[in-house]
Formats: structure tokens, sequence, C-alpha cells
């Protein structure tokens, strides 16, 4: 007997499932999928934006929540809430219509009048830069539109400032960098917004700050001006009444560093500008993270701010002021650790805090490269490994009727390093291995837990490594294991990817054989493996190659597929397939004979077993997975479903990643699956879900289960003309989890499982004015926990009531009231008091005329 030394991989099995087995039975009778759309859905897990150093925020007052405009993924529109207390969540919302092309550096400001984004600028990869301006609407269904503005358009640019002027309804625009002419720009324009759009160019007076770049200005309503500071450490005001004027602000000492990419909000209550972070405008790389303020009003002048908690340096992030929570959000930036990192500073306490998307209860940590396979005899999901910083030896199961989610399995034994996972099978991905000589089994699992044992082989064992692959041979009951890269005891063999192929016997004695096979696909690590039961072969796509560390350690990525049959005597290598149009990881359809790639990106491919032998792209409609790399992936062929959970976020286009995830998507191809659910809301006393695809007048069954519940009908409904079909269910309770499902008439099947989780009952709460500061329109935010009455009042600094209003038959939940009597009030500060059964909060507001 053998056993090795160091830290070698093991081969991992799981009782009544092997995690390294592809060998699925070939159902009959199920609908196939060959030419038609796959449906993405959520099954579990919490939802994380979109990483991004490309991204625009805005405020959105309406419905107290920051909207992220991703320039280079504009099809969808992330939005964060705001409550007044407790911790913000993240939605994703799809976008409807066409949308402005892919582009980084383009501004993006909030239309208050209109309830409308608008972008305008930005540039492409190829070099190119746009002076096009689009209008996103924050309605129930977001959609973009094109603006064509009448008179001559800006010259094209990028990382440019817009402010929008309210007084004067339009918005303003200065400087930036146009790639066209490989140019600063230093000019001012103006895209009037009443009527017919217009662009005009300004001519301002005074001496103006001159050409620059990915600066950083606010509206300040109480000089009426825009306030800009960056690339020197000059402060400039730029008048908006009357003839524009530049002015620079004389300050003196403290001021902060002279930077670039950096953010800047308007601070109402206080009346200051915070700028914070960005970089050095003469060191690029050198990123910032002090915060400072400047005030407008009185005398001018910067303070730094002695902020505490999270402590991080960052530029290119997204900003806004959130009057709800009194605090300056941030998201994203040009960093790895940042991409999507979201960031709350309280500006009372100066306290910096992260805000982390909500999710269930039970749920595995974040992590990439985890191990994913399917337990046909219990019909759970079951995951393994991967990491995020450490590495997790934790085993989970997911029951995939979706009554109960995710339930932590209990281990006993000695756990195996989970860094020395081979690559499985099934997954596509990989967590790391550091040899192939260790063997492990999981026994005694199909009530809950299990027990780990080490088991011990006989025969010349492989060197370590990285990054192999592992099948399951079920006719020879043998483990083979082909490539990854050797990290063993010959110096020459240090960092070098392999094409050796080993086999693992699994009967009573385990005993490790070099195979030896004719032809090779090249040497390669990290690629997708399986075993194709019809054909009785192992067959290997895409990964990458790798020389040595000693001459210089480069990666080469590869698109190529291999078969390998194992009923011959002579084991010999052929090519499969042309090129693939991609990188992906990709498992095996048995269901419908072929091999099935995911890029982590909005795409989908499929190469058949038999026949054409090509791989092309099918449709991927549905709840779209955010972008992603080192996920898990597995196939459930009772269910005719690919499952996918957690990897590295990314932003597409780019080789950025952001923190890991925890979510678990199926993609389901039965043809059945004709339906896509296209709107969600959930209140404390109501769900309303809307599906399109289905038929005019076609009758449905919508089915519905609460957590540890079964599936029951709730109701019989049929699609109206255009196919759409909408369900509100008013039997639901506060905080709990249900999920819905789909069932079409004549069929027991279910298709279209989607779980929502009911938000708290509405407290009592007062939002305040809104906008804050407010001009001509003035509205108070709140929300009431009942039907009783309430009373609203405005009180000024003197103590005196000069809005007094009862508010009756409103109902609970949030309320915006229009509070017309302070139109006539002179600007100043002022006191919303609002009081209901007993209970008083007051908050403060300005008003500005």
């Amino acid at each position: 007997m053998s056993r090795a030394s160091g830290c070698p991989s093991f081969v991992l099995f799981l009782a009544l499932a092997s995690c390294v087995a592809s060998a699925e039975p070939h159902l009959a009778g199920m609908a196939r999928a060959e030419d038609g759309s796959a449906v993405w859905t959520l099954l579990s897990g919490p939802v994380d934006p979109q990483p991004s150093w490309t991204a625009r925020a805005i405020h959105d007052p309406a419905r107290h929540r920051m909207v992220i405009v991703n320039g280079l993924n504009p099809g969808v529109m992330w939005v964060l809430s705001l409550p007044t207390s407790g911790s913000p969540i993240w939605q994703r919302l799809p976008i409807l219509g066409p949308t402005p092309p892919p582009c980084w550096g383009a501004s993006a400001v909030y239309d208050s009048l209109r309830d409308r984004a608008i972008l305008f600028g930005g540039s492409a990869s190829a070099g190119h830069s746009y002076n096009d301006s689009w209008a996103l609407s924050l309605g129930d269904a977001p959609q973009w539109s094109q603006i064509l503005p009448e008179g001559q358009l800006p010259a094209v640019r990028e990382d440019h400032v817009a402010i929008l002027d309210p007084i004067r309804d339009r918005m303003v625009v200065f400087g930036g960098y146009s790639q066209d002419s490989s140019r600063i720009l230093g000019d001012t324009w103006m895209l009037s917004l009443a009527g017919t759009p217009a662009w005009v160019r300004l001519a301002p007076t005074g001496a103006a700050p001159g050409p620059r770049d990915a600066d950083a200005a606010v509206y300040d309503p109480w000089g009426d001006r825009m306030i800009l500071f960056g690339s020197d450490n000059t402060t400039w005001a730029l008048s908006l009444a009357g003839a524009p004027t530049w002015d620079s602000i004389y300050v003196t000492t403290p001021r902060p560093t002279a930077r670039l990419a950096h953010c800047a909000v308007l601070d109402p209550v206080q009346r200051r500008m915070i700028v914070h972070g960005g970089s050095l405008a003469n060191a690029w790389a050198t990123k910032l993270s002090d915060t400072w303020a400047f005030q407008l009003d009185g005398s001018p002048g910067w303070v730094p701010l002695a902020t505490s908690g999270d402590s991080f340096a960052v530029m290119q992030q997204a900003a806004i002021y959130s009057p709800e929570r009194g605090s300056l959000i941030e998201f994203g930036g040009n960093t790895r650790d940042q991409a999507n990192a979201c960031h709350e500073l309280d500006l009372g306490t100066l306290v910096w805090s992260s805000v982390l998307p909500a999710a269930p209860d039970s749920y595995p940590l974040r992590r990439a490269g985890s191990f994913l396979t399917v337990d046909e005899a219990t019909g759970r999901l079951l995951l393994y490994g991967g990491g995020f910083g450490d590495c997790l030896g934790d085993l989970w199961a997911f029951d995939r009727a979706g009554s109960s989610g995710w339930t932590l399995l209990s281990m006993n034994g000695a756990v195996p390093d989970c860094s020395s996972m081979g690559r499985d099978s099934s997954s596509g991905t990989s967590s790391g291995t550091r040899g192939a000589t260790d063997c492990s089994r999981c026994t005694g699992m199909p009530g809950g837990g299990g027990a780990w044992t080490e088991l011990y082989h006989e025969g010349v064992e492989p060197l370590g490594r990285y990054y192999p692959s592992l099948v399951y041979d079920p006719v020879r009951d043998r483990v083979l294991m082909f490539g990854g890269v050797i990290y063993g005891t010959r110096s020459n063999d240090s960092g070098s990817a392999q094409d050796d192929v080993w086999a693992l016997s699994l009967g009573d004695t385990l005993r490790w054989t070099l195979l030896q096979p004719t032809g090779t696909p090249g040497t390669r690590d990290s690629h997708s493996a399986a075993y194709d039961s019809r054909r009785d072969r192992m067959v290997v796509f895409g990964g990458e190659t790798q020389t040595a560390v000693s001459l210089g350690d480069t990666r080469r990525p590869l698109y190529d597929t291999w078969a390998l049959p194992l009923a011959s005597d002579g084991l010999a290598w052929s090519r499969l397939s042309d090129t693939a149009p991609f990188q992906a990881a990709a498992v095996l359809d048995s269901l419908h004979d072929r091999l099935v790639a995911w890029p982590g990106d909005s795409t989908l491919w499929v190469l058949p077993l038999e026949g054409s032998e090509t791989w092309r792209q099918l449709a991927a409609v549905g709840d779209l997975p955010t972008p992603r790399s080192e996920f898990g992936l597995g196939f459930d062929t009772s269910r005719d479903r690919l499952l996918a959970f957690g990897g590295m976020l990314a932003e597409p286009g780019t080789a950025w990643s952001g923190m890991a995830s925890a979510d678990l998507y199926e993609l389901s191809f039965t043809d059945a699956v004709r339906t896509v659910l296209v709107s969600e809301q959930s209140t404390w006393d109501r769900i309303t879900l809307t599906w399109t695809g289905l038929g005019p007048g076609e009758a449905v069954s919508v089915l519905r289960a609460g957590d540890g519940s079964g599936w029951v009908p709730v109701a019989s409904l049929a699609a109206d003309s255009t196919g759409r079909l909408a369900f509100t269910d008013l039997d639901v309770v506060p905080g709990r989890r249900y999920g819905y499902s789909l069932a079409y008439s004549g069929s027991q099947q279910r298709y279209g499982e989607t779980w929502v989780i009911v938000p708290p009952a509405p407290a009592f709460a007062l939002r305040g004015l809104q906008p804050n500061p407010a001009g001509s329109q003035v509205s108070v935010a709140f929300t009431l926990p009942d039907a009783e009455p309430a009373r609203l009042q405005l009180v000024d600094i003197s103590g005196r009531r000069v809005v007094d209003r009862r508010l009756a038959g409103l109902g609970p939940g949030l309320h915006l009231v229009s509070v017309e009597e302070a139109r006539a009030l002179p600007s100043g500060l002022y006191f919303v008091r609002l009081t209901h059964s007993g209970l008083t909060l007051t908050a403060r507001a300005v008003i500005v005329h």
C-alpha cells in the first residue's frame, strides 16, 4: 500500500450518487428542447448587484431608492431600497425596449419633473466617444427612449460632469474627454428639457477652470450655481442665473489634494458638498480614501471629515445622498475589491458601514469554485467546498421542491481539505487541486449528514496537481483523471499543464493505473469533462494550457472538444468539433444527447454529440444571472434543467471580479416551459406576479407553497389577448416566504417556479420632504401602520405652525402627500411633524424658491 505525502487531492464520493459521475439515464417521454429557448429562474440566495466601475447612480425620491445605471449593461437596472431604518435591499429590474449602446464614462442626472434618468455621452471600447442622450423612465415598467434634441450637438465626450438645473429645467454639461479627437474638453453646454429638447452652447464669462475630465460637481440650490472640484485643488463655481459666470472660490488651507474620478454629493441638511475617494491627479494608480466637506453657505471652506468604520480607497464609484437615511451611499469602483461593494457613510455619526445584499437566513456562504451535483436517489442538490478568501469544507443540500431551501449537512470524521478538490465532470469548475492520490468517501447521507473516511490505494500514484478533471466510468467502476497543472517533486514539472490520463479502480482494492492512449488533445487544466454513456467515452472541452513557471508561466485559452472511447483495447483520442466561439464551463445533458456550455454571461451554447457536432447558441430568457466566473455547475436530468451556484461576479467585457456570490439558478430546457416571469411586486399585504409567453386565453393553474408546506393550487386563470397572465395573492403574512408556479391545463408538471419573501408590515415612519431641498413642488413621504387618521404639520424655526392638516382615510402603507400651502412659504429651514395614535415624528426640511 502507498499513501501520498504533503497535501494531495482526493476523489469525493457521496453515497447513492457519485459526485464525479455524469452517466445519467436517458429518460424517455420528456419534452425535447433542441431548438427551443431555455428559461433562467432564481431559486435561492441573495440578489447581488453586478460589479461595475462604469455605473452612475441617481436618487429616486418618489420610490425612495438608489438607481444604478450600468453603462456596459443598460438592459438591467439595479435599485437599492432606502428605508429610514433597517437594511437597504438590492433588486434587479429588467428594462423593456431598445437600450443605449454599451459605454463607460457617461453622465446621469435625475429629471424630477418627468420622473426619469437622463444619460449623456460615454465611450465604447473601440475608441469612440458618444454625444447621444437617452431617458430611462422609472415607473413600474422601466424603459429606455432616445432623446433627439434640436440644435448643434456637443462634441462627443466621456468622463464629463453634468448636473440638473431645476430652476431652468435643463441639464448642464462641462468638460470631459473625447476619444475621437484625443483631447480634454473645457466647453459648457446645456440641454433644455421643457417642450422639444435642444442643445445650446453656453459662453460663461469670468476665468474658466480650463479643459478637464474626471472631475465631480453638484448643484448648489442656495447659491444657484454649479460647484466643481477635481483635477486641481481649486474650487470652482459656475453661476447659473442670467449670464453664466465662472469664478474660483478662494479657500485657505486645509483643502483636499487634487484628484480625479472621485464622487461628490450635496448634503442639503448641513448645506455642504461631500467629496470622497478618487485618485491622485498626478498619479492615477494611487487611490484615496479621505472624505471632505465644502460649506456652501456662510464663509466657504473645506473641512476634512474624521470618519470611522470600514476604511477603503476607491475611484470611479457611483454615489448619491440619501435624505431618507441622512447618508452618503457609494457603489462600485475601479478596484477588484470594490467592483460591486456598497458602502454607506452616516453623515451624522461619520461612520462607514457596508451594505450587503439581503438573503434568506440559511444558505451557503459566498464562494467560487464549488462542487455541484444532483443526488438522483433523494432528489436533492448537493453542494460541497469552494471558497472566497478562506477555503470551505462544508456540505449542503438543497430541496429541489423549494419548500425547505438549503440545509447544512453534519459531517463526521476528518473532513478533506477543500482546497484539494479535483475538477468535477458535472460542474466544469474546480476548487483547487494539490494532488490526485488521496481518496475520501462520504457515507450515510440519505437522511441527512454522513461521515468521511480516508481510503488507501495501491499502485504508482500520479503527481499532485491543480485543476484536473475527474469523471466516473460506471461500466468499469473507476474514476478517470485527465490533465491538470503539476506541482510535484520534479522541478521541471512544476507549473506545467499535463495531458496524462489516470484510472483509479473502485472495487475492493483501489489502484491507480496510468493509461496510455494514442494521440493527445494537448496539455490543459481548468477544462470540463464528462462521461458519454451512449457511446462509452470521455468527452473533454476547453480549459487552458500553461507552460512551466520557469518559462514564464504563460496561459492560453483552449476552445476545442475531444473524445476518448473507452470500450476499445487501444485507446485513442479524436477531435469532436471545430473551435468553439467562447470559453465556458460545460456539462453533459444526456436527456438531449449534447454538451451544454454556459460562459457565465447572457449566452448559452450546445454541442450535439451525434450529427453535426458543431456548437450553436440557444436563446436564454427569464431572470438572467448576474455575469460571473468560477461557478458550480450541474445538470438535473429528471427535471431537464441546468443548475448554477455562486461564483465570482464580473462586469461584462472585463476581467474584473467583485465579491463571490451565493445564489442558485436553474435553467429549464423543457419545451413546456414557455412562460417568463416579467414582473414581481410584493408589499406587506400582497404579492403580484405577471407572466408572459402564453397563448391568448390559455388556461393555467397557479400553485403556491410556503416554507415547509407542499404545492397547492390557489387560482385558475386565463391569459389575456397578449399572452400575459397576472395573479395577486392577498392571503400572505408579512415576513413569510412563498413559492409560486404554473401548471398548464391537463398537465401534472409545474413550471416557472419562483420564491418571494413578503416585506414586513409598514411601521409608523416619516421620510420627510420630497425632494429636500424643495422648490415649487413640495411633498411629504411617510408610512402609516393602519387606517387611523394622522396630522401633518410644518413648523418654522420660530416654532410657528405654518401648515396644519388632518389626514384621514389613507390606510396603511407608504404615502406621498402634496403640500400646496408650502408654495407661499419663504425659503428657509422648517420642521415636518407627523402625529399618529399619540406618537409624533419630526424631520428637518429645506424650502428654496
